[in-house]
């Protein structure tokens, strides 16, 4: 009998691994971008004209930052 997993398997628990890492990484940002939020915005909306739409180009801009922040953990890879 043969030690090794079957192509099938091995396929299967492989793509169960990379969608539950990649969801735990955009819970993980998704709360990281609301208590950031959460101490901006008041920075933000200060100034005269601001409003919805410069709060959604602040967390735009500020995706890319979080999501390299955290993919230079362990847990994720350095390129893809």
């Amino acid at each position: 009998m043969s030690r090794t997993m079957p192509r099938t398997l091995s396929l299967y628990l492989g793509k169960m691994l990379l969608v539950r890492s990649l969801a735990f990484l955009g819970g993980l940002i998704l709360v990281l971008q609301s208590l950031d939020l959460l101490q901006e915005s008041s920075r933000i909306l200060a100034v005269d004209g601001n409003g919805t739409s410069e709060i959604l180009r602040y967390l735009t801009w500020r995706l890319p930052q979080l999501v390299t922040q955290f993919c230079r953990s362990p847990f994720c890879l350095d390129r893809f």
